[in-house]
């Protein structure tokens, strides 16, 4: 067992232990750990930094204690719906569907799709802001289940474009625009998911 001769390598060495967990999870309890630190120090000015390591918990104890609350706590949350994350899920995700109508009409309708907009950008901020470092096993299962719920709705826009042609029996310009315009715009929101979901993942 390595000896700790620095408080900075035993948060080092904590931090890796409770990789596992949410960012600010972890950053909380090492902001705890490190103010205990301080006032032990204070304490016992008379001694060094090492000594009073030795009088420590072991890292890899506290780790592994703080892990199992963490373990209790996800065990409990799991059974319970997360209808915050999900809300905001779905308010980023579902907007497709109704932006991929003016494939189909040949026209956009700003009054229709404002809305609309509104709720993709809401959901954008809450999924991608509010909740960046609160990720949790249930929240990534959640990711995952809207991530191949993207890829199903990109039966909409193909679907409308190809019943756009059949019924005008040739191909429309705007509506070719806007098929474009509209992947680029599901390209950047279904990779920014999946770079999410790998990140929390990993």
């Amino acid at each position: 067992m390595k000896k700790l001769t620095t408080f900075d390598e035993y948060l080092a060495q904590l931090s890796f232990i409770l990789k596992g967990i949410p960012e600010d999870e972890r950053n909380l309890h090492l902001t705890e750990i490190r103010d205990h630190f301080l006032e032990l120090k204070e304490e016992k000015s008379t001694e060094d930094e090492e000594a009073i390591l030795q009088a420590f918990v072991r890292p890899e104890k506290i780790g592994a204690e703080i892990l199992e609350d963490y373990k209790e706590k996800e065990n409990v949350q799991f059974e319970q719906p997360d209808f915050g994350f999900t809300i905001a899920t779905i308010c980023t995700v579902t907007p497709f569907a109704t932006m991929a109508l003016p494939i189909f009409l040949g026209y956009y309708d700003g009054g229709v799709q404002l809305a609309f907009i509104i709720k993709l950008l809401l959901g954008t901020i809450f999924t991608f802001g509010y909740y960046k470092n609160k990720l949790n096993e249930k929240r990534i299962n959640i990711l995952r289940t809207m991530g191949r719920f993207m890829i199903f709705l990109l039966c909409l826009p193909f679907g409308f474009y190809a019943f756009s042609i059949a019924n005008t029996g040739e191909i429309v310009l705007f509506s070719s625009v806007y098929l474009v315009i509209y992947l680029m715009v599901w390209s950047i929101y279904y990779f920014a998911l999946r770079r999410y979901y790998v990140k929390a993942v990993h």
